[in-house]
């Protein structure tokens, strides 16, 4: 998170989205192993926010997906890696990240 928040003047959004994508990806799999005890041997965000879903409210709560631009924000979330294998430089605008990255900080 602290990587994020130095790059984000810059304006550097992709790897901002990497970034978060890994954070989000990394408390994931501590909540699920720490309440669970499982390890997942598949680690894409959108799966881990699922598992996730089923024990706490926490992750509806950071990322809601009730509406085209809440499911656009958590897209953005689960694919940011993906945009920068394929070199989608100008995938994301600014204000779609300092969104993400205020609920992220929550």
């Amino acid at each position: 998170m602290e990587a994020y928040a130095a790059n984000e003047d810059k304006g550097e959004t992709i790897l901002g989205a990497v970034l978060l994508n890994q954070a989000v990806e990394h408390i994931c799999l501590g909540l699920i192993n720490t309440i669970l005890g499982y390890c997942p041997n598949h680690y894409s965000v959108y799966h881990l926010i699922s598992i996730c879903d089923n024990f706490t409210p926490l992750t509806l709560e950071l990322f809601p997906r009730n509406t085209f631009q809440e499911s656009l924000l958590f897209s953005i979330l689960c694919n940011g890696p993906s945009a920068v294998r394929d070199n989608e430089i100008d995938a994301f605008r600014y204000s779609e990240m300092h969104v993400l990255s205020k609920r992220c900080w929550e």
